[in-house]
């Protein structure tokens, strides 16, 4: 294959990825609470969504919370307290910032769908230079297997279900994949000039920089393949001055990332995810949490094929590496072997210490594992194309079957495309794209239909936040009534007593619409609309 037919082809997956982001982009209704978590984060300061017990608000101002207004564009100290009073790193906060700055008194999804768009990019442009220079010369034509890992990524239900969520896993996937093309090209040439080594140190350095100050998951994957690297270059007793200023340089940069946002160490030996982190991986839950988290992978980035494609895959790899070795001899194959091997051993290993760490929150907890499995995917198909072809070009009575029937490769070719697609071709089918809440269409669509009359937020004082994770349900209202259920004794409200109808959200005893009903002669009755995750929604009327 040409290097330009290999450039239009890269830019036709490119294309097939952004169009598919897009089209998905305009299904999505609704948001995640932690996507309301993280353009507050980025627009005001955190005291200013607390919600005020008996205070009436439009939802103009309430959406205005999300808005990065012009007294507050680039304004970078605000988002970095912010996030020190939270629980996460800044950076992907801090690029969100600096993009809705450039479009003051706004707010649309597309915000952090295309900044995430961006990032999946760059991460797509990886993993092509990455699956290119994983073969050594002479292993086959490498274009091919780079565009098979490149268009898996790039139509992966989990990928896009990784850009359409507004949080810092597509950052996270971005320096994943960047170290680990890093990794493979010092690997692949250990004994590189001086000045390509300091380039591709400084350029992992920065990289570990940068993934330390997004998330503080993101570093598992590099820390594996630097780990990897260590314990190769230990044992083959080559490179030895290397693998120390490689290993220092690194953690360098990780103490560079403490000293730039010291409220890290705070998040992670302490805090409520600190401590909740430390009890799941060490707690002695593990095996559970893994079957747990096993079964979300399952269902929501699988499609229920997981453990047949994880047989085939073992099955494969393990084709393709005595492939490899017999045809080349060990002492030219170890390289490739050990790339291969370290890469899937930070991968498992990351995936392992992710099931320790992360939030047990149903679907939704498939974002952590976002990084692992943008790589994973690639690497199985690369590893899948790779063992068939040893097959077929190993085994003598299959290479003479094809050799009498020309039309055999191109259908064998066809099932092997089908193999490696049908897990995520079943996935659109299962509607595994997640975070995109269409559901949340008609729950606007109720609003805006009865956004003349006012609404009741009633929130209780143990989870006040609660009231704005249905924010966007509420931001069709012209008045917007917060009231504090342990205080609901004291109501009394002109707007209230005279309202032909009214909206309540609320998680509390009836007792209360019967209070709003009995002191407004023009209500008599009351309805429950629906019932969400944090509230019930009831009409009086």
């Amino acid at each position: 294959m040409r290097g330009k037919r290999f450039k239009v082809l890269a830019v036709v997956i490119a294309i097939i990825h952004i169009c598919l982001v897009l089209f998905f982009g305009m299904r999505k209704e609704g948001f995640h609470e932690d996507e309301y978590y993280t353009y507050w984060s980025v627009s005001v300061a955190a005291d200013e969504m607390k919600p005020v017990n008996f205070s009436w608000k439009s939802g103009e101002s309430l959406q205005s919370r999300f808005f990065v207004s012009d007294s507050h564009r680039f304004d970078y100290g605000m988002v970095v307290q912010n996030q020190a009073e939270d629980v996460h790193p800044p950076l992907y906060y801090l690029a969100l910032h600096t993009f809705m700055s450039l479009f003051p008194n706004s707010f649309y999804k597309w915000f952090g769908i295309l900044l995430n768009l961006l990032f999946s990019l760059i991460s797509y442009g990886c993993i092509l230079a990455l699956f290119y220079h994983m073969s050594e010369k002479g292993m086959g034509k490498r274009e091919p297997a780079a565009l098979l890992a490149g268009l898996v990524y790039a139509v992966a239900p989990s990928t896009v279900s990784a850009v359409l969520l507004t949080r810092m896993y597509a950052m996270s996937t971005m320096w994943s994949a960047v170290y680990t093309l890093i990794f493979v090209l010092l690997m692949k040439d250990r004994q590189c000039s001086g000045r390509r080594f300091g380039f591709l140190l400084g350029a992992g350095a920065m990289t570990c920089y940068c993934a330390f100050l997004t998330h503080y998951f993101a570093l598992l994957i590099p820390f594996f393949l630097t780990g990897a690297y260590c314990v190769y270059a230990f044992f083959s007793r080559k490179g030895i001055v290397r693998m120390l200023v490689w290993g220092g340089g690194c953690s360098a940069a990780v103490g560079l990332g403490v000293l730039t946002f010291p409220a890290s160490l705070q998040h992670i030996f302490g805090g409520y995810r600190g401590t909740g982190a430390m009890e799941g991986l060490f707690g002695g839950a593990l095996p559970d949490r893994i079957s747990i988290f096993t079964g979300y992978m399952q269902t929501w980035v699988f499609s229920g094929t997981l453990y047949p494609c994880l047989i085939l895959f073992a099955l494969l790899f393990a084709v393709l590496m005595v492939s490899v070795v017999q045809e080349r001899g060990w002492k030219k194959a170890n390289n490739f072997v050990c790339r291969m091997g370290a890469v899937l051993m930070a991968l498992v290993l990351s995936y392992i210490i992710l099931c320790g760490v992360s939030l047990i929150v149903g679907s939704a907890a498939c974002r952590y594992f976002y990084p692992v499995t943008a790589l994973f995917f690639p690497f199985m198909a690369y590893t899948i194309r790779g063992g068939c072809s040893a097959l077929a070009g190993g085994v003598k009575q299959i290479r003479e079957f094809c050799a009498k029937r020309p039309g055999v490769r191109g259908i064998l070719t066809v099932c092997l495309l089908t193999l490696i697609f049908f897990p995520l071709v079943l996935g659109y089918f299962r509607k595994n794209v997640l975070f995109l809440y269409e559901e949340d269409g008609e729950k606007v669509a109720f609003s805006q239909e009865y956004r003349e009359y006012p609404l009741v937020m009633v929130y209780g004082s143990d989870h006040p936040y609660y009231s704005w994770f249905v924010d966007n349900q509420l931001w069709p209202f012209e008045q917007v009534f917060y009231l504090r259920y342990d205080q609901r004794e004291a109501l009394a409200d002109e707007t209230l007593r005279e309202a032909e109808k009214i909206v309540v959200y609320m998680d509390a005893p009836e007792d209360l619409l019967e209070r709003l009903i009995a002191d407004n002669p023009h209500l008599s009755t009351y309805t429950c609309v629906r019932q969400d995750r944090f509230y019930y929604v009831y009409l009086l009327e």
